[in-house]
This record gives C-alpha cells, structure tokens and sequence, in this order.
C-alpha cells in the first residue's frame, strides 16, 4: 500500500478511522472477498475428527452433525449408498454456495474465483 496516500489523508485532517476507512479497506477489498468465498466453501465441514473423538454416551445425540452423521450411517451402520447420496448433496450444495458467494463477490470488489 503506497504511504503517501496515509500521508495525504493526514495532511487534510484525517483520522485513524478515517483513513481505515477510505484506504485500507478499498486496498484490501480484494483479499477481503477471496476470503469470503473460501470461508462460504467451508462452511458445511464441521471438523468431524474433532466430534467424533470427543463424542460421549452423553452427549451423542447433542453431537451429530452432518458429517458425523455420514459417517455412522456409512461405516457403522454399512448403509454405503445412502450416506454417498448424503455427501453428494452436501458437495453439491457447497457448490450452489461457492457459485454465489463468487457472483456476490464480483459485483462488489470486482474479484473473484473465475
């Protein structure tokens, strides 16, 4: 980011809000959106390893997400379709998110993925 633009805006009397406002924001604008869209394809992943470890007789019905939930139809209960179908709509669904997020994106920091 070029300083003489901080210089500036303090010649004229700006402040520290002011310039984050009016400069470092609009520099960013583009990191900012990239990050919104990663941030939107992740969205549906809920750390399975994590809940499956820490996963009690206590607390397993409070502790079923949807990949928790994939994963106890397909590899305990051996429903292999099903729980395919699941991550296949959860995929699919991700995707729909991701396109969106990508459109919202482009139309307000000119940036995106594709």
């Amino acid at each position: 980011m070029d300083t003489s633009l901080y210089e500036a805006a303090e010649m004229d009397g700006c402040g520290k809000l002011k310039k984050m406002w009016h400069i470092t924001l609009p520099g960013i604008r583009g990191t900012i959106g990239l990050l919104f869209i990663m941030g939107v394809g992740g969205l549906l992943s809920s750390g399975v390893e994590q809940i499956w470890l820490l996963r009690t007789p206590g607390n397993m019905s409070l502790a079923d997400t949807l990949d928790v939930y994939v994963l106890r139809i397909g590899i305990q209960g051996g429903q292999f379709g099903y729980a395919t179908a699941i991550g296949l709509i959860q995929g699919l669904v991700g995707l729909v998110l991701v396109v969106v997020s990508n459109k919202i994106c482009k139309k307000l920091t000119e940036v995106g993925l594709w």
